[in-house]
């Protein structure tokens, strides 16, 4: 039995334009449900399209309010969006559509092959993520219950595949292996290549939590100084920190003994949490110390940062795994609320503790202390 075309929903208020590209989709083989007001749209997009094309100007509301309520909805939430505008031409047009939570803008008179390529690569592109969205809601109620070991082998086929699949094909597609891509084209064809390097970074740092809890993830330790750690989590950060209105700083720390412990461990769980404190302040700074205590021989880290700080009662669930605490908002981007949990394990398996210290308004240190010579463990 053949499988049942895509739905198109089709919201604007020009029979024209609505007969257009009704016509286009049509002849390629798509469903199309049309809507002639944002009341419309909405209700009509609650009956399960696969995606949404949608005018900026409508009669009721703006169609960028249409686009946020559509996101903000979880029963819509999921659905891509293109808009298709003859009026809203602008860069700052497009520019505040996207930020309202389009998928892609397209500027009419549109040619029609143009409107069939990105409604195709957006589909075929949300399929895919939406496969692996599936795979981690999977992992996710696994991990909850008990983590157990044979997910390593799992995670390692089922969703590095697909990852590096999509990771190749975007890749060849900014590489102009198939031909030119439009501007608009190539914009999100970057956004669904950053969606699934999250998402590559997810299966990773789960890896990496369940060998930790398990005790089957090895330590390599080496001699280094805290200083030359530094000067390379400095130079990842420096090119990533757009923000002008934070500083992000790192103590000189040239007195310290040097460290013989996994230097990639160490880097990761600060990696981790120099990313947290930048996410979640907005001006101010963000400081990295460390300093060493010789009474027991440890090294203590400090990420220390001006951010709206943690509620007490917040501060004990946030080395949960996949905990996303309320008003996060968009410093929870990109996100999946691992870096504490996966942290804390491998403070844990270093012989050390990582810990919180937050008061809000106040904002946040987390101080993670290690012996400075690594014992393994009998």
């Amino acid at each position: 039995m053949a499988a049942e075309p895509p739905t198109i929903l089709h919201v604007d208020d020009y029979a024209g334009t609505r007969y257009a590209v009704r016509r286009i989709l049509r002849r390629a083989g798509f469903r199309v449900v049309s809507a002639a007001s944002g009341a419309e749209g909405l209700r009509r997009a609650r009956q399960g399209p696969s995606l949404v094309i949608l005018d900026v100007h409508l009669p009721d509301m703006s169609g960028l309010e249409v686009c946020r309520r559509l996101k903000s909805d979880a029963r819509t939430a999921h659905l891509p969006v293109l808009h298709l505008s003859a009026t809203c031409t602008g860069v700052e047009d497009r520019v505040r559509g996207l930020e309202n939570g389009a998928d892609a803008y397209l500027v009419e008179p549109v040619e029609p092959a143009e409107l069939l390529a990105m409604v195709r690569l957006l589909l075929a592109y949300d399929d895919r993520l939406e496969a692996l969205r599936q795979r981690v809601r999977e992992l996710e109620r696994l991990l909850a219950a008990r983590p157990p070991t044979r997910l390593l082998s799992y995670l390692g086929h089922e969703m590095r595949t697909p990852l590096n699949a999509i990771l190749t094909l975007t890749r060849l597609l900014l590489e102009r292996s198939d031909g030119e891509l439009t501007a608009e084209q190539e914009r999100q064809v970057a956004l669904i290549r950053q969606a699934a390097a999250d998402l590559s970074r997810l299966v990773d740092d789960t890896l990496t939590l369940v060998r930790a809890a398990a005790d089957t993830l090895p330590v390599r330790p080496e001699r280094f100084r805290v200083g030359e750690l530094f000067a390379a989590l400095e130079g990842t950060f420096r090119p990533l920190h757009a923000n002008a209105a934070v500083a992000l700083v790192f103590e000189p720390a040239p007195a310290l003994p040097p460290l013989v412990t996994d230097q990639h461990k160490l880097a990761q769980i600060l990696r981790n949490l120099i990313d947290n404190a930048l996410r979640h302040t907005a001006r101010g700074e963000v400081r990295v110390a460390a300093r060493y205590r010789p009474a027991d021989d440890t090294v203590a880290f400090t990420v220390t940062d001006t951010g709206p700080g943690i509620a007490p009662e917040a501060q004990a669930r946030i080395f949960e795994p996949f905990v996303q605490l309320e008003g996060a908002g968009e410093a929870a981007a990109g996100s999946a609320g691992l870096g504490l949990a996966l942290g804390q394990e491998l403070a844990r398996l270093l012989g050390g503790d990582l810990t919180v210290q937050s008061r809000p308004g106040a904002g946040t240190t987390f101080a993670l202390t290690l012996p400075r010579v690594y014992a393994a463990r009998r």
